[in-house]
């Protein structure tokens, strides 16, 4: 159940093709060295506007993907093409005005967030290193991005540890958006999060992207969770892709032994849960 990857590059917003990403690691209290396949060969295509989700379990290299495409590693071979335009050949003031379509949001809000800055100064971060608008200039923006988001502009002046872990998710969001990106990678999104507020949290993101004309990359180890919201579904299993399709074929049709894994693995009470029953 591989997708098929012979369409035009034009239907699709990003594209990896035969990625790969090693590491060299050494043994302790050992001189030898080894190298790591995070990344073995992966291929695939999300298509603009839709959301694609990739479940993996811990190890499999789901984050090391995400990193990739957002370009914060460098893959060891293969390709990115993002609006049919190779990522790892562009250089300058072309690699930077396509980085700033690609945002990514880390699972870790509390570590992603710096704990000194203020509300304000979180989510117009990445428009302070991009422009030159002053602080007085950048405020209606952060006012913007809080409403935006569901959080009162009053709060502005707040630190992160004055957030719960959604409104610090909500926080990580708005930064994201600051910049205007085209998609949006999520990694482990909705983790440490109770069902109320994931629910709450897959509402916004579904008016954003109705709002923004966003696309989504879901990193996620919940294939429960992921089947509510996703149009496509990867399974990936030591750095490759070892099933894709959409949620209903993959729960109907699935054959790979990962796949039926992660499915024994949802717990009876969240079966069946769709977006905003929670």
């Amino acid at each position: 159940m591989v997708a098929d990857i012979s369409m035009s590059t034009t239907e699709f917003l990003i594209r990896a093709t035969r990625l790969a990403k090693e590491y060299v690691q050494q043994r302790p209290l050992s001189r030898r060295k080894f190298r790591v396949h995070a990344l073995d060969g992966v291929t695939l295509e999300i298509r603009a506007g839709s959301t694609f989700a990739l479940v993996g379990e811990s190890g499999s290299g789901k984050s090391t993907l995400g990193l990739c495409l957002a370009g914060l590693e460098k893959p060891t071979s293969g390709e990115i093409w993002f609006d049919q335009q190779n990522l790892l050949t562009l250089k300058g003031p072309d690699r930077a005005r396509i980085s700033g379509q690609i945002q990514l949001v880390f699972q870790d809000t509390g570590a992603a967030l710096n704990p000194r800055f203020s509300a304000e100064e979180i989510v117009t971060e990445p428009l302070r290193i991009r422009s030159r608008l002053t602080r007085a200039e950048r405020q209606p923006w952060a006012e913007q991005l809080m409403e935006q988001v569901g959080l009162p502009r009053g709060w502005l002046n707040r630190r992160p540890h004055q957030f719960s872990g959604g409104q610090r998710q909500r926080l990580a969001i708005a930064r994201a958006l600051c910049v205007q990106p085209r998609l949006l990678i999520l990694d482990e999104a909705f983790a440490g999060l109770d069902l109320s507020v994931q629910a709450q949290i897959m509402r916004l993101l579904q008016e954003l992207q109705a709002t923004h004309a966003l696309t989504y990359l879901f990193i996620s180890h919940d294939l429960s969770l992921m089947a509510r919201i996703a149009d496509e579904i990867a399974i990936l299993h030591q750095g490759r892709i070892v099933e894709q399709g959409k949620p209903s074929d993959l729960f109907a049709k699935s054959r790979h032994p990962v796949t039926r894994a992660l499915q024994e693995a949802i717990p009876g009470r969240r079966c069946g849960l769709s977006v905003g029953s929670a």
